[in-house]
C-alpha cells in the first residue's frame, strides 16, 4: 500500500508531506473444538495465533511553514496467542446460560487498533 505525498497550495502554511510506502504480512492459524451435550449444551475450546509484520520508512518527512521535520511512523508489527472457552446451557425455560473465557497474550503492536 503506498500514500502519494501531498503538497497544500493557496496557504500560508504551504504543508508538504512525503510520500509512504506500506507492505502488511499477515498469518492466522487455530484450532476449534465443540462438544454437543444433551439437553442442548455444547462446550467451545479454542486456541489461535497472529504474526503480522509490517515493512515501511521510520520516518516521514512533513514540511510547515518551510520548516521539515521527520515524524515517526508506527510501527504495528505483532505477535499473539489467543486462548477461549466457551460454554453455553439451554435452562427449562427455553433461555440460555454461557460463560466465556477469552485470554490473549502477545508482543509488539497494539492489537486494539486492527
Amino acid at each position: 500500500m503506498g500514500a502519494a505525498g501531498q503538497k497544500q497550495l493557496g496557504s500560508a502554511a504551504k504543508a508538504t508531506v512525503a510520500s509512504q510506502s506500506t507492505d502488511v504480512t499477515e498469518a492466522n492459524i487455530g484450532v476449534e473444538i465443540t462438544k454437543e451435550f444433551e439437553p442442548p449444551d455444547s462446550l467451545l475450546f479454542l486456541v489461535g495465533g497472529t504474526v503480522r509484520n509490517v515493512s515501511s520508512a521510520d520516518v516521514t518527512n512533513v514540511t510547515v511553514f518551510g520548516s521539515t521535520q521527520a515524524l515517526q511512523t508506527s510501527k504495528a508489527d505483532y505477535s499473539d496467542v489467543n486462548i477461549r472457552q466457551f460454554y453455553g446451557k439451554q435452562t427449562a425455560n427455553n433461555s440460555v446460560f454461557s460463560q466465556s473465557i477469552e485470554y490473549e497474550f502477545g508482543s509488539d503492536g497494539n492489537p486494539n487498533c486492527v
